[in-house]
């Protein structure tokens, strides 16, 4: 008898694996997606955090800067300043507060 589900299963998770959904917090916010180090790195943002997910798959050797690429994408995308000290996460996904640059107006 054929079970779908051992079939199935596996392959709807590694659907999944590929995916970036942002925390709630996050629920349409600005997003973009970078590569950097070979990571492909999904950034969510608002004018006061920002989140970012590797969605990429890496093994153990290869996530030595993984946290250090997440920020630096944040960076990069929002064009404000990481506050580190409010970072939180692991090597997939790691959120912090911003200190973004005021607008002046002419």
């Amino acid at each position: 008898m054929f079970n779908s589900t051992r079939i199935l299963l596996p392959l709807a998770l590694l659907f999944l694996s590929a995916c970036a959904s942002p925390s709630p917090e996050f629920r349409g916010a600005i997003q973009n997606t970078v590569t950097m180090g070979g990571d492909q790195i999904t950034v969510f943002y608002t004018r006061e955090r920002a989140q970012a997910i590797r969605t990429n798959w890496r093994n153990k050797s290869q996530r030595k800067d993984a946290i250090s690429r997440l920020v630096k994408a944040i960076e990069i995308t929002t064009r404000c300043q990481p506050r580190l000290k409010t970072l939180q996460g692991d090597e997939v996904v790691v959120t912090v507060s911003l200190t973004c640059p005021q607008v002046t107006t002419s």
